[in-house]
């Protein structure tokens, strides 16, 4: 079954500095069977360089299966050769009860529990906070930053902050993400948008609408979606 699968699978070749996929483009899910990419992600115009893929390395199963863009760019460092599966070729995958699919499915539950990755590994603060963390307005904000593990900097009023907005006093208390001021009444929602989080459904209709990403929420999702459900994870 496996042989059947891999024989489905897309033969990708890239040569050095080939794109694989860029930031907000549909992925498959991939693995490096020769050589080696970079995940970067482009923040206030600069490209971040993330983490790299090697050889043996897969990734793309939760975009795969939850129809989620790519969130980060991918270039070949070397020159590669990569299989692509797509949805159906995936589901097989998981469907084999091999331990290939054990693999993949321990994969995507960790990778939901985690947060995507380029999140997680991103040199640069992306969240300013201007004024003091006790200060009542910003209660609600930093419940939120904290809560989804966003790592921000709280920076004093004197400090010059914004180039668009040389005076910081006029932003006390503020919020800027990748240096942009975002505008009040500050909602999750708000801020979410603006540091780039998924707050709408690719989809217009789903099988299933899952209300909470704890353990039995993503154990839901990862199963359904690996089964051929369209699934919608919802956590705050």
């Amino acid at each position: 079954m496996l042989a059947g699968l891999a024989a489905k699978a897309a033969d990708i070749r890239l040569a050095p500095g080939e794109w694989l996929a860029r930031e907000g483009e549909r992925l498959a899910f991939f693995v490096i069977l020769r050589g080696s990419l970079e995940l970067t992600k482009e923040i206030e115009g600069r490209a971040i360089h993330i983490s790299d893929y090697n050889s043996g390395d897969f990734f793309g199963e939760v975009n795969t299966l939850f129809g989620i863009p790519a969130l980060s760019s991918l270039r070949a460092r070397t020159a590669c050769r990569i299989a692509a599966f797509e949805l159906q070729q995936l589901q097989g995958l998981l469907q084999s009860r091999t331990k290939c699919g054990d693999i993949i499915l321990e994969s995507l539950r960790k990778g939901l529990e985690g947060g995507p990755r380029h999140a997680m590994g991103l040199p640069a603060v992306r969240v300013r906070i201007v004024g003091q963390q006790n200060d009542p307005s910003l209660t609600r904000v930093l419940a939120f930053l904290k809560s989804n593990r966003i790592h921000y900097k709280t920076v004093k009023e004197t400090t010059t902050v914004c180039v668009s907005n040389p005076d910081p006093r006029a932003l006390s208390p503020g919020l800027l993400i990748d240096g942009v001021p975002v505008r009040r009444p500050w909602t999750e929602r708000s801020i979410a948008d603006a540091y780039g989080l998924d707050t709408r459904p690719y989809r217009p209709h789903y099988d299933v609408v899952i209300i909470g990403g704890g353990p039995a929420g993503l154990a839901a999702a990862v199963y359904g979606a690996s089964e051929g459900l369209r699934v919608l994870l919802i956590e705050q």
